[in-house]
């Protein structure tokens, strides 16, 4: 339940510290005297969007704290979960800086926003003076199904199978895509990878192509110059050998007469030599070298054919067409692959389905099993509140297909004269009517819902007189189950709580300022008098106000 709020530096309110008690508690206030500033400073408590403009000194931050006592409510796994530290008496603070910018903690330990408000979400239920718009939406009146039907286990099964059911399906719709776009590619695929494979890249050898290209073009040349360099070295009458032969004789000739010639002499011997072994070199290798047309013809064509196809892709040696090669192979291979892999992924749906249509038909069993004893509640409740004639009705519609929910549609059926057919609650029943089966509604919840707080923001909008004597006595009720708090401008629903407390206006030296105190028992006759008669109330309003905290 929610001990106490804290509230300093937010719009009107300088600082106000307000404490609450069990059961049902009641906040007056004229109007525009800041009851709404005050729910909304417990809004930012419970995660929502925090905005500058709402402090009252711009230079300074905005605090707002709530303090709760959770040891009743086994909330420690969630904690855990979270990675927050529990304590039975939590605190959670939100502060709002000059800045814009906005910080909340959850016992002293920062906390992201998406966290406090799924903790907020387990402690306190605020019903604005808008939320009976709810009450024309299937998702808030299955939520009511399924709290009476106590079904948060099975639906937490279901959802978690559904999400799974939901990624398949979007898989399955991601292959077939892939796999119409992959057909449309197929033959384009297997076309360039034909071109490719006809040219049995892994057997040929560019560079040494490109070589054997150079030496067959110029392979007369080249014959040429070896066997004319033979023929200069030893062929024709004076060649080089026998010119070497010659100075070598003649050197030998003089060596007697001058000994140092005998060392060039020898010199040219081994030169001579060494010219014999490249001239009988050159002689064999002149059989060798061959002028072949079609072998020239051949490799110009192999490499005309590589040549067009690393243009044609961009490319540059060999290698980079095998990798090419590779690529095209790997991708048909994938084409191929699609069809297996739907096939699979459709058996995981059917399969997927199978089961959800199991726990889709336990939901709808428990709900229909637990609409008898709403219906039978809400009538109940609603002739309490002065409906004297109502049918409320639940209706079950089965959807074509899978909900996040299971299988079902709820409507909330509804008359409040014998004479007029149930239609839907939302297109029938008036404001006051409206009100009248929100306020049953939450009251049957709080049995079923293990909620530690429920805040009413003018529920009894549009009702007034006995009712709301009844919606009052009805509030009182909840309050044996949680705490309640009811924003209220009727006396004879203030004249119920245990506690009173008013909000008010007072205007000083720093501009109006809101204030929030506990009533004591006098303060709370003088209070409802007023709202009976005005400001100055009358005598007989004053006496009223004491009847109705009497009865």
């Amino acid at each position: 339940m929610l001990k106490s709020l804290t509230v300093e530096n937010y719009a009107l309110i300088e600082k106000s510290e307000i404490f609450f008690n069990e059961g049902f508690s009641v906040i007056t206030g004229e109007t525009g005297s800041g009851k709404s500033i005050l729910l909304d400073a417990l809004g930012l408590i419970l995660g929502q969007r925090a905005d500058q403009k709402t402090l009252k000194d711009p230079s300074r931050k905005c605090v707002v704290e709530a303090i709760f006592d959770l040891k009743e409510y086994d909330l420690i796994s969630f904690f855990e979960s979270e990675e927050l530290e529990y304590d039975d008496e939590t605190v959670i603070r939100r502060e709002v800086l000059p800045s814009g910018k906005s910080r909340a903690f959850v016992n002293d330990s920062p906390v992201a926003l998406s966290s406090l408000k799924e903790l907020a979400g387990r402690l306190i239920d605020i019903h604005s003076q808008h939320a009976n718009l709810l009450l024309a939406e299937s998702s808030f009146q299955l939520q009511v199904v399924d709290a009476v039907a106590d079904n948060s286990a099975e639906l937490a099964e279901y959802k978690e199978l559904f999400t799974t059911y939901v990624q398949l399906q979007r898989e399955l719709k991601i292959l077939e895509e892939q796999s119409v776009a992959a057909e449309s590619d197929r033959d384009y695929l297997e076309y360039q990878l034909s071109q490719l494979k006809e040219l049995s890249l892994k057997e040929i050898d560019q560079v040494a192509l490109e070589e054997e290209l150079s030496y067959l073009t110029h392979a007369t040349e080249i014959k040429d110059a070896i066997e004319g360099t033979a023929w200069l070295l030893n062929g024709k009458d004076d060649n080089i050998l026998s010119e070497l032969k010659s100075a070598s004789q003649i050197l030998s000739g003089v060596s007697t007469l001058y000994p140092k010639v005998s060392e060039w002499a020898e010199r040219i011997n081994s030169v001579m030599i060494e010219m014999k072994d490249v001239a009988r070199d050159l002689e064999q290798e002149v059989e060798s070298v061959e002028v072949n047309p079609n072998r020239l013809e051949s490799v110009e064509k192999t490499l005309d054919k590589i040549y067009a196809v690393e243009k044609k892709h961009h490319l540059s040696s060999v290698q980079e067409l095998i990798e090419l090669q590779e690529d095209f192979e790997n991708k048909l291979e994938q084409i191929g692959s699609y069809s297996e892999r739907i096939t699979t992924c459709k058996e995981q749906i059917k399969s997927i389905q199978e089961e959800l249509s199991s726990k889709s038909a336990m939901l709808s069993e428990k709900r229909t099993k637990a609409v008898p004893s709403l219906e039978q509640s809400m009538n109940g409740l609603l002739v309490e509140l002065g409906i004297v004639n109502a049918r409320f009705k639940v209706q079950i519609d089965r959807a074509e297909t899978f909900l996040p929910t299971g299988e079902d549609c709820i409507t909330f059926m509804f008359s409040a004269n014998k004479s007029v057919a149930e239609r839907a609650l939302h297109q029938i029943a008036s404001g006051g009517e409206m009100s009248r089966v929100m306020l049953a509604l939450k009251c049957i919840l709080s049995r079923n819902v293990n909620l530690p707080t429920i805040l009413l923001d003018e529920i009894d909008t549009g009702v007034s007189g006995e009712v709301a004597t009844r919606m009052a006595m009805l509030m009182l009720q909840m309050g044996e189950f949680m705490q309640v708090i009811s924003i209220t401008h009727l006396p004879q629903i203030a004249a119920k709580g245990d506690a009173h407390y008013k909000v008010y206006k007072e205007d000083g030296e720093q501009g109006t300022i809101s204030h929030i105190k506990a009533l004591a028992k006098e303060e709370r006759e003088l209070e409802i008098a007023q709202m009976l008669s005005g400001l100055n109330p009358t005598e007989a309003a004053k006496l009223t106000a004491k009847e109705l905290l009497i009865k």
